[in-house]
């Protein structure tokens, strides 16, 4: 962690939670930005394991512990994963037959990534906001300039395809590898070894997805 400070290395501090509610303009108050860099910090100064259990602070009110992290990290996993299980669930035995046999193209995965957008942002809205709510449109145009969540979001199109073509739900960790797609928005290459990764099909994202070999045989190269 000391190293990761000392190299100057960009770190997007934002939380997902954080994310998704600024690029729709959503009114947050939080402190979690805040907070990940005392417990960035407090990482680093912990001798052992036991000082870092034993970090406690207040920001804003709200009291931070590790578990905290941990804590939030879990609900927002689990809260992606039912998204995908939710919208399995609710399809028939013909619809989930149907979407098997279905040739998925980009612009029919955009195009659900487009219904998703809508039905997360009037979830924001509340019970009975429509489209024709002025708060919708100010939220979606701007998300339009700040579409950070995009590969987030159509990666859960494809997992929802991918998770019905294989008879299986989303597994215990899919949550967390999807979140960190959140962070992934205009960078030309995502890194890491998680086999995770490797499975999404290639060619609906800008970005590619490479191991950590692979990352370092390019900067070897000259590429990266």
């Amino acid at each position: 962690m000391s190293k990761i400070q000392e190299s100057g290395i960009k770190i997007i501090w934002e939380s997902p939670k954080t994310i998704m509610t600024r690029v729709f303009g959503f009114d947050l108050e939080d402190t979690d930005v805040e907070a990940t860099r005392k417990m960035m910090d407090e990482i680093v100064l912990s001798k052992n394991y036991q000082d870092l259990k034993d970090v406690r602070f207040n920001l804003g009110g709200e009291d931070y512990t590790l578990e905290t992290f941990i804590e939030y990290d879990y609900n927002f996993s689990l809260s992606t994963k039912s998204v995908i299980n939710s919208a399995i669930s609710v399809m028939t035995k013909e619809q989930r037959k149907e979407e098997r046999d279905l040739d998925l193209t980009p612009c029919l995965v955009q195009l659900r990534t487009e219904i998703m957008l809508r039905d997360f942002i009037l979830n924001q809205l509340g019970a009975g906001s429509t489209i024709d709510d002025p708060r919708y449109s100010r939220a979606l145009a701007k998300y339009s300039n700040d579409d950070q969540i995009n590969i987030y979001l159509k990666a859960i199109v494809l997992g929802i395809s991918k998770a019905l073509s294989e008879s299986q739900l989303a597994g215990a960790n899919d949550g967390f590898d999807y979140g960190h797609l959140i962070y992934a928005s205009r960078a030309d290459y995502f890194v890491s070894d998680d086999k995770f990764y490797k499975r999404i099909k290639p060619g609906f994202f800008d970005i590619s997805f490479i191991t950590g070999e692979e990352y370092i045989n390019m900067c070897g190269r000259g590429i990266a």
